[in-house]
């Protein structure tokens, strides 16, 4: 009878280890610092770790009590933590103005978003998502577009935006994730497209859903025509090996005080 109630025992635990493991491998991904990429030659999914590649750079090539990087706030805490830069904000702000003022800076115009970031004394920007990697179930800014919008709205006092000028929105006043032309002279658009090839700019459209707006080749992509001269202001600095991670530099000593928003 002891043998029997063990086997019993033995039998629910054995169960419940298995169910458990199987529910936990289904529903649990990967972090978001482990950045699943799409490998052309393979078709299939492979992990890249294009953070890390990404702070590592900034860890030896910045300077911590110069230089300020400027990201979606998700990743400062990444950033700031594991690369010991200074992030103008993380997970940690509280202060909703702040991060407000820096969705406000990444969709304004070159021309007012420099404003904000000479405010800030920014000299990096780190955006998520180049080469088009960031379809259906993988991590991007792109698709954060809306919460740029949305807080920038509530929370930026520098330069007041609002979100119906950038975002699409369907007869019932939900947004639909598609944006507008206003969208597509932004800095972050421009800071994502600028020098894509056809194919990567491809998947961003086809994946992304940024249309109906957005340029048809990645020739009209970038820096707008009305803002083409500031694509000299801004220079890529880094991209990480799936050209997941992009860094730009700020090139302030080059910046004339009339490319910037009085």
């Amino acid at each position: 009878h002891t043998a029997i109630a063990f086997i019993i025992i033995g039998a629910f635990l054995g169960f419940s280890i298995l169910v458990s493991t199987n529910v936990l491998t289904t529903t649990v991904s990967p972090p978001s610092y482990l950045t699943l990429v799409p490998d052309p030659q393979a078709g299939t999914a492979v992990i890249g770790n294009d953070w890390q590649e990404a702070i590592a750079w900034l860890d030896y090539n910045t300077n911590p009590n110069k230089d300020v990087i400027a990201s979606w706030w998700d990743y400062g805490y990444w950033i700031s933590v594991n690369s010991n830069t200074t992030i103008l904000v993380d997970n940690a702000t509280i202060n909703n103005t702040k991060i407000g003022n820096v969705g406000c800076m990444l969709v304004l115009n070159p021309r007012e978003s420099l404003k904000i970031s000479k405010i800030y004394d920014v000299t990096y920007i780190v955006v998520l998502l180049s080469g088009g990697y960031g379809y259906a179930r993988f991590d991007s800014d792109i698709g954060k577009v809306p919460w740029f919008v949305r807080i920038g709205e509530k929370s930026g006092n520098i330069i007041k935006i609002n979100s119906s000028d950038y975002l699409l929105e369907d007869p019932r006043g939900h947004y639909v994730q598609k944006y507008t032309n206003k969208f597509y002279e932004s800095v972050f658009w421009a800071l994502m497209t600028e020098g894509l090839t056809q194919d990567q700019y491809n998947l961003l459209l086809n994946y992304q859903l940024v249309k109906p707006e957005a340029p048809e080749t990645v020739n009209d992509a970038g820096f707008s025509g009305d803002y083409e001269e500031y694509s000299n202001y801004y220079e890529l600095a880094y991209e990480t090996a799936h050209s997941w991670v992009r860094i730009w530099r700020i090139k302030w000593d080059i910046i004339p005080p009339n490319a910037i928003a009085p």
